[in-house]
């Protein structure tokens, strides 16, 4: 039986290591475009800040591949998926024939085309290679640069990347289009707390704001932007942070449906036979909101794998569902948020706060339902 796993992060280290608990005689391959061993996303900003080192960011031992007696294809880009051939195409051409497929190719960037976007200079935040190129982008600081990065988005990858260029000893500009910051994950009261943290750290929070033009050149790449209300800011570098949506391009043009993400059911069973999808890119069961979802966070990710790694070695194994949560740390103060960030229409709210800043929401709506808890160790 051979499994092909799309995907070299959380969702598929897991599926793999459920597979092969399951199968010990499985021949097992995992797919990544990324060159590297499996690494942990979440530690990017700080690898940025010189507080981690690149062989600390990884996931999984360094022998884990051998150990697990996994085929790899790593820094090769599965291309197309011929689901009546049982094959995955690679970006060299070459094909590889699956018994089982698990499509976990997870989330992938968006910004909106403002001019100028494609200068040097302008980094996305996603990969240990961009963390790479921007490290290597603000070595010349202070020489041939301007020391300010300005980025574009304060979800939660713009709040990442600012921490992290700002613990590089940069000066940050953070620009964000709605009226606070982090505001899928936090409501407006603890968004202030949180940028309040921010600016007593030196980070500039500009809201409602947008960036109307990148400038610079092809040449010297980029030395400023244009907000849309006239203001020009110089830089040496962007980041671009404004969302992320699961990484679909794979499925385009194949059969297998999706919605938001990859429809599954409760096994990560697609609508094709033999091909399961799981992580940043399936929709699973939300138990706070009471529908199909994608809650694309690293804890989820991985359990999904696990589960999805049984189901496809034929242990039949539900999953409950998950849930929207996020847990950072923001200049040594921990952040936490746990489910529906706003109440819906007929939810009752109740708050609790206590002198040191926690907080604590639940609502009741036909059922009670935990819909969100958010709490700060302390405000600075």
């Amino acid at each position: 039986m051979h499994y092909v796993v799309i995907g070299n992060s959380a969702t598929g280290v897991g599926a793999a290591e459920s597979i092969r608990a399951a199968d010990p005689d499985a021949h097992i391959t995992i797919i990544g475009d990324e060159a590297e061993h499996v690494y942990s996303r979440p530690l990017i900003s700080h690898y940025i800040a010189g507080e981690v080192s690149a062989d600390e960011m990884r996931y999984r031992p360094a022998d884990f591949y051998t150990r697990l007696k996994v085929e790899t294809r790593l820094g090769i880009r599965a291309d197309a998926i011929d689901v009546s051939a049982h094959a995955v195409t690679l970006a060299d051409g070459k094909s590889i024939h699956y018994d089982k497929l698990l499509i976990a190719t997870g989330s992938i960037q968006k910004f909106p085309p403002i001019k100028g976007r494609e200068y040097p200079g302008v980094f996305d935040f996603w990969t240990r290679a961009h963390a790479d190129a921007i490290r290597e982008r603000t070595s010349g600081c202070d020489v041939q640069l301007p020391c300010t990065a300005i980025v574009v988005g304060a979800g939660l990858v713009g709040i990442q990347a600012a921490s992290g260029l700002r613990g590089a000893g940069l000066n940050v500009v953070l620009v964000e289009l709605l009226p606070s910051i982090l505001s899928r994950i936090l409501d407006t009261r603890a968004a202030a707390c949180a940028q309040a943290i921010f600016e007593k750290h030196g980070v500039r929070v500009l809201t409602e704001r947008s960036v109307k033009e990148i400038l610079g050149s092809g040449e010297e790449g980029v030395t400023g932007v244009v907000l849309e209300n006239g203001e020009r800011i110089d830089c040496g570098l962007i980041v671009k942070a404004t969302g992320v949506a699961p990484n679909l391009s794979l499925v385009k043009g194949t059969p297998i449906v999706t919605n938001m993400g990859i429809v599954v059911n409760e096994y990560f069973q697609t609508n094709i036979p033999d091909v399961f999808a799981a992580g940043d890119v399936a929709e699973t069961y939300d138990v706070t909101r009471n529908k199909m979802f994608v809650n694309a966070n690293w804890p989820n990710a991985h359990a999904q794998g696990r589960v999805a790694g049984l189901n496809m070695a034929g242990r039949a194994a539900a999953y409950n569902g998950s849930i929207g949560m996020t847990s950072m740390p923001l200049f040594g103060v921990p952040i936490v948020s746990v489910g529906i960030v706003e109440p819906e229409k007929g939810d009752e709210v109740r708050v609790r706060e206590s002198s040191r800043k926690r907080a604590t929401r639940y609502a009741c709506a036909s059922r009670p339902r935990f819909i969100k808890s958010s709490s700060s160790a302390r405000t600075a």
